[in-house]
């Protein structure tokens, strides 16, 4: 009897055992957190980057985004996107904006599945400076000056090397004209320029980070005086608008004009610029007479007609009382 007990009990293991064998969860496939690798930024602009990577998302449904800001603390994050549920890495990639200017960013790559997140390493890169610039005065009269200023924007602006570059009229090329440093938040000043024709303006640093400004362009006015033979005149009685203008633009159209009630300016007379004698303050000026008879009170100015150079030159006003 012990003999078939024994049999049958062997018998039975035999049959259950590999059955059991089956159902243990070691013998389950486990699932895992996805691979994440995080790539190099590109594609980067002053405020703009785009930021790469790849996510193996191990056969489970897989999300990433990107962790970015000013220090490893990050701080921000792009949009949530799908990796799909692949077995094989994949590559990804979200492009961020709103960043400072000449600054470093620090990124990573993040990804989760069912069975966990994974984050990437840090990476980092540094947009691109921006130097900015502006003429105060935009317009000047000849012979008057202008300031070009403006801002590297960068964290490492400060002290750095600054052209002003010019390109005067007719636009042949820029030419450095002068050389100044930035001050401890990266801001110049070029004070004391003087165009002599409409001229283009640009800066440069020298030395990296590499940055060119924008362009600017400093209006120049012919400057242009202007007298009367007569300011309190009788009724209908002619008076003579004279002056001179620089420079000379003889030929040129010089135009007198009166205020009138609605606030406009009307031409009354009109005559040609001619040439004149130099002055200590102008080596080559122009002249103008142009007569007519007032017989009203009013406001007069002359005009000098622009051309590709010089922007028009207007001289002050002068009133004329009749009585």
């Amino acid at each position: 009897m012990k003999r078939i007990a024994l049999l049958a009990l062997l018998t039975l293991a035999a049959t259950v055992g590999p059955a059991q064998a089956m159902l243990k969860p070691g013998n389950a496939k486990p699932a895992h957190a996805p691979q994440v690798f995080t790539g190099a930024a590109s594609g980067i602009k002053q405020t703009a980057a785009t930021l790469q990577g790849s996510v193996n998302p191990r056969g489970l449904a897989t999300t990433y985004r990107f962790d970015y800001g000013k220090t490893t603390t990050y701080g921000l994050s792009t949009p949530i996107a799908s990796a799909g549920s692949g077995t094989t890495a994949k590559s990804v990639s979200a492009q961020i904006t709103g960043l400072a200017p000449g600054t470093t960013y620090h990124f990573r790559l993040e990804a989760t599945n069912s069975a966990g997140t994974t984050l990437g390493k840090d990476a980092h890169f540094r947009t691109l400076p921006r130097l900015t610039i502006a003429a105060k005065p935009g317009r000047i009269v000849f012979g008057a000056s202008t300031t070009i200023r403006g801002h590297l924007q960068s964290e490492t602006g400060a002290g750095k090397s600054i052209e002003l570059q010019a390109n005067p009229y007719p636009y042949s090329g820029f030419v450095t004209v002068a050389t100044t440093t930035t001050d401890s938040l990266g801001r110049y000043a070029f004070t004391g320029q003087r165009p002599t024709v409409i001229t283009r303006y640009r800066t440069t640093t020298t030395k990296a980070p590499s940055a060119t400004s924008g362009t600017v362009t400093v209006g120049v006015r012919i400057r242009l005086t202007r007298t009367a033979s007569d300011t309190t005149p009788a009724k209908g009685q002619k008076v003579t608008f004279s002056g001179f203008a620089c420079p000379a633009h003889v030929g040129d159209l010089l135009s007198l004009q009166r205020h009138s009630s609605t606030g406009k300016w009307v031409t009354v007379g009109r005559t040609h610029l001619v040439q004149a004698a130099a002055s200590p303050t102008c080596s080559n000026r122009s002249s103008y007479n142009v007569t007519v008879a007032v017989s009203k009170n009013g406001t007069f100015r002359t005009v000098a007609a622009h051309d590709a150079d010089h922007l028009a030159g207007i001289s002050a006003r002068i009133a004329i009382k009749v009585h």
